[in-house]
């Protein structure tokens, strides 16, 4: 009879507290652990899950030399263009020694490792620029034309000038001088003036990006980036207006 009227008891203590006071719910707290809220729950399973963004897969890039404060040239890259593809799976880079094919994996969101039979390698992303390695890489445009006729059409009566600073000589006192470099386009021809030499040549297509330069004792490769803007043995050029006379 004792027991059953405890519980009586309780029920009815617990009644008034409900009845007669607000209650609040909290977290419930076992040894002094609160246990998590349901959002702070779907906070850290997003967090565990991130993916990280910008994934070079399908992107070419193309070495570049990167300019001082006041536009010259650092002459940190060799003028020589370097270019990094990446496919879903596999990086290819070719430089001067030739062509390599390995693997990658990111790191985090913007930087990321590359292994290759020949060693490893270490580069970071940021939207169209690439460090590899202490070098600048640029990210090079895709399906700017598919044939030599569209190549053509595109570069037609086109001018472009190095962004930077370089070379183009001696002034009227024999200084070194400093200045743009440029490459004209007209038909099928094509004017390099670089430093003190004009040269006159020929242009064809490789493909959608990119295109060979025969003019004078050089072939080149030239690969168009994004923002109306190439890159030739790592210089990069704008597009401005003008015909080629």
């Amino acid at each position: 009879m004792r027991i059953a009227t405890g519980i009586l008891s309780l029920f009815i203590m617990l009644g008034n507290g409900c009845a007669g006071q607000p209650t609040t719910s909290t977290a419930a707290t076992v040894t002094g652990i609160t246990a998590p809220t349901e959002i702070e729950t779907a906070v850290d399973r997003t967090t565990a899950n991130a993916i990280p963004s910008g994934s070079p897969a399908g992107a070419t890039f193309v070495s570049i030399d990167p300019l001082n404060d006041d536009g010259t040239a650092t002459g940190i890259t060799p003028n020589a263009n370097r270019t990094v593809s990446f496919t879903t799976d596999t990086v290819t880079r070719t430089d001067a020694n030739g062509k390599e094919s390995g693997t990658f994996a990111s790191i985090d969101k913007l930087n990321w490792s590359a292994g290759f039979g020949s060693g490893s390698a270490s580069f970071s992303i940021d939207g169209d620029n690439m460090i590899w390695d202490g070098l600048t890489y640029q990210r090079v445009a895709t399906s700017k034309f598919d044939s030599r006729k569209s190549l053509i059409s595109f570069f037609d009566g086109s001018t472009y000038n190095t962004v930077g600073s370089f070379d183009t000589g001696e002034d009227a006192f024999g200084k070194p001088a400093l200045g743009k470099w440029s490459v004209q386009f007209a038909d099928n021809r094509i004017v390099l003036s670089i430093g003190d030499t004009v040269s006159v040549g020929t242009y064809s297509f490789i493909d959608g990006s990119s295109f060979k330069i025969d003019a004078l004792f050089d072939e080149l490769t030239a690969y168009v980036l994004n923002n109306d803007q190439l890159v030739i043995d790592s210089i990069v050029y704008q597009r401005e207006a003008g015909k080629f006379n």
